[in-house]
């Protein structure tokens, strides 16, 4: 299978290379990550400024490519200008933090995943908890070929989130995830945004967010379409707009 591996976490990443590692032993592998730190850019993309990529010697087993750009030239610049292919699956990670509820509107982890599905590949999102890999590495390894099967149309990706001392795997739908945060002044420098995880009061019951607090592997589906079926039908109902 070819497969593109692309990150926010940037090119030195070691989630991305040691899945590269694993996986490029009976895959065709390649690595396009941005050349520098990029969480939380959403999908942000590279508009009215250039991009530039450079390939990076890390493995004799696989290509790799630092891109000077967004998570998201990775997948659009990366398939257009580097591989000049589409690839059969995209795997976005590892993640070096989980990507939880609404953090998958900020995530450039996930929204890599979801470009990819915009341009019709199948892609899932990798994220975890913790500095150590291996066992990320290996799940996905382990289950490659059911991740693959399981997206059977290209409207969705697949958001997966790692504890750090998992119990059991569950598929559950995205909720909501809640933080105490602030900006913290450092003085040269400027505002850093901080903050901690909180029990969130919006959820009605069991979601992503609860069973990852209870160390379960998440696995949750993210379509693409983003109507709200049930408020078209109320609006088209109800509301009656003046020309």
């Amino acid at each position: 299978m070819r497969i593109l591996l692309v990150n926010d976490d940037g090119i030195f990443s070691q989630g991305i290379h040691l899945l590269a590692d694993k996986l490029s032993d009976i895959n065709h592998i390649v690595v396009i990550a941005p050349e520098m730190q990029s969480s939380n850019s959403s999908h942000t993309m590279s508009f009215k400024i250039p991009v530039n990529y450079a390939e990076v010697k890390i493995s004799e087993k696989y290509k790799s490519y630092a891109v000077k750009g967004t998570p998201i030239d990775c997948v659009k610049f990366g398939i257009d200008e580097i591989l000049k292919y589409k690839p059969d699956f995209i795997i976005s990670g590892i993640n070096d933090s989980p990507n939880i509820g609404t953090d998958v509107l900020y995530s450039g982890t996930v929204n890599a995943a979801i470009e990819g599905a915009i341009l019709g590949i199948k892609s899932i999102a990798v994220s975890q908890e913790g500095k150590k890999f291996d066992y990320s590495a290996n799940f996905i390894l382990n289950n490659l070929d059911f991740l693959y099967n399981a997206i059977y149309s290209k409207d969705f990706i697949l958001n997966i989130n790692i504890p750090e001392k998992p119990k059991d795997i569950i598929i559950t739908e995205t909720g909501h995830r809640q933080y105490k945060d602030w900006y913290e002044y450092v003085e040269n420098e400027g505002y850093y945004l901080k903050g901690y995880t909180l029990k969130s009061d919006k959820n009605q019951y069991k979601t992503d967010a609860e069973y990852f607090d209870e160390n379960y592997i998440t696995v949750s589906p993210i379509k693409i379409n983003f109507n709200d079926l049930e408020a078209l039908k109320f609006l088209k109902d109800n509301l009656k707009l003046e020309k």
